[in-house]
């Protein structure tokens, strides 16, 4: 990316740069239709969609003539900083496409490109680029759509680089990027799993307990969500000092492709001490009656509904523990929604349901 290259921010801020200087767009339209020409580039428009898109309430007159003023602008605010608009923007007679071929740098393009093969330093450099949502302050509904799917970027990103700072044993920069995703995010788990695993790491239990109650806190609030069963899990094992050494990621499904489950071996299960579990009896057994009719072949869905914090989960637990009690050979699968990914993630239940039962017991 050299000096003379037109940067285009739309994270945290909508902001051109060009040679080092601002180019002045004030135009929210212009900068609303820009936007998104840059996010599809390569892609031919036509102008009554671009229209229809920007400005849905008017009328399909007035909001053509928005978009020729929108261009107008556009194309005004390029020659103000001795910029060519034609170098950028293909402006037809039925179509307009902002061109992918042109010396450009998008900072939302650079996040929602796979980091998958990319080293540590590498993630961070890409991790920075986000300094907000996208076009803060903007309501279009394309907006409200690009938003989620480059928040669901940055969420993966930031939890593949908040594992890979674990396993090389980096808690006080695990510590930092917590927070940092913390800060941008709306109360993302998988941060307050690293936070308690380096506090717990570093010998700091206080901080642990501290970032637990941080964590319920922060769901219930901005979500009215309990924590996650992985997230209670991770707790309870670092106050029962049952927490070992950071272990690597799960082996894929085909390193399991020669050995049995564990579930399957002749050997004695191992013991756990069960929680204490009172009332509720009379919705154990409801769900004990709706077992009884699906093991007798008339299988149903059953849903369990209730306020933040009524119990919902620990209710699943129990009756779950119950069941494989009875029902030695009953096989438990379960998976959960991710409230950050939302509508970017909706099979996600499914899929960890399906890894359950096609070989990732562990």
């Amino acid at each position: 990316m050299t000096g003379m290259t037109l940067k285009i921010y739309l994270l945290g801020q909508f902001n051109l740069q060009f040679d080092g200087a601002s180019i002045e767009l004030p135009s929210r339209p212009a900068q609303s239709l820009l936007a998104y020409l840059a996010l599809n580039a390569g892609v031919a428009h036509r102008r009554e969609k671009l229209a229809s898109l920007l400005w849905p309430d008017s009328g399909e007159s007035n909001a053509r003539s928005y978009l020729r003023q929108a261009l107008w602008r556009i194309r005004k605010s390029f020659e103000s900083s001795v910029l060519h608009w034609e170098d950028y923007l293909k402006i037809r007679d039925i179509s307009v496409t902002f061109n992918e071929q042109s010396e450009y740098w998008l900072d939302a393009d650079i996040l929602l490109k796979s980091t998958q093969t990319q080293s540590v330093k590498q993630i961070i450099e890409t991790v920075r680029l986000y300094q907000g949502e996208l076009l803060p302050g903007f309501y279009d509904e394309w907006v409200l759509s690009e938003r989620d799917r480059v928040q669901a970027a940055y969420h993966q990103k930031m939890h593949q680089l908040l594992t890979l700072l674990c396993e090389s044993g980096r808690w006080q920069e695990v510590l930092d990027w917590g927070e940092q995703w913390i800060r941008l995010d709306h109360s993302p788990e998988g941060a307050f799993r690293a936070l308690m695993r380096a506090y717990a790491e570093m010998g700091d239990q206080g901080m642990v307990s501290a970032t637990y109650q941080r964590c319920i806190d922060a769901l219930d609030r901005e979500l009215s969500l309990d924590p996650s069963p992985e997230t209670r899990l991770l707790y309870e094992k670092i106050i029962g000092e049952e927490l070992p050494v950071y272990e690597e990621p799960r082996p894929s499904l085909t390193e399991f492709a020669d050995q049995q489950p564990r579930f399957l071996d002749d050997e004695e299960p191992e013991k756990f001490e069960k929680h204490v579990f009172v009332a509720r009896e009379h919705e154990l057994t409801q769900l004990d009656e709706f077992l009884k009719l699906t093991l007798a072949g008339k299988g149903r869905v059953v849903f369990i509904t209730g306020e933040a914090g009524s119990g919902k989960s620990s209710l699943i637990h129990e009756f779950t523990l119950r069941a494989q009690e009875r029902h030695p050979n009953l096989i438990i699968a379960s998976g959960n929604c991710n409230a950050h990914t939302g509508i970017g993630d909706p099979y996600l239940p499914f899929r960890e349901i399906l890894g359950l039962l096609t070989g990732e017991v562990d």
